[in-house]
């Protein structure tokens, strides 16, 4: 494995970047995040992947947010999700996935590729390696 690659958020239509040698303080402050009021032994990813509480997905994307320069309010980006809960359209749960692959893209690059590789195949677009 080479090393970090720059990541790309959006955020209410633009896009920012966190360069790659900038990821090591706000991963460690996701980790930090997700892991609070977790049994010892947990990993940051399982809480993220299988869990999936709202507070503490919106939480980390909007630090990773405000690494980024975005300019993001406390509790925005939770009241997205609720915002979009609230419409009942199906709306709600494409945008905690959005906030969770954004996260994952930072978090574990790797699963964050294995995940859109399978999108894509389960799609009839991608090629499986």
């Amino acid at each position: 494995m080479s090393g970090f690659d720059d990541v790309t958020l959006t955020w209410a239509g633009k896009d920012y970047e966190i360069r790659a040698h900038d990821l090591m303080p706000i991963i460690s402050k996701v980790e930090n995040i997700l892991l609070r009021d977790e049994d010892q032994g947990v990993l940051a990813i399982d809480v993220l992947c299988n869990k999936r509480p709202i507070a503490k997905i919106a939480e980390c994307f909007e630090a990773i947010l405000r690494h980024a320069k975005a300019p993001v309010l406390p509790g925005e980006a939770y009241l997205a999700v609720m915002s979009a809960f609230a419409d009942r359209d199906g709306g709600y749960f494409e945008c905690v996935q959005d906030q969770v692959m954004q996260i994952l893209s930072l978090l574990a690059p790797p699963v964050h590729l294995q995940i859109l590789g399978t999108r894509a195949e389960a799609k009839g677009g991608g090629e499986k390696k």
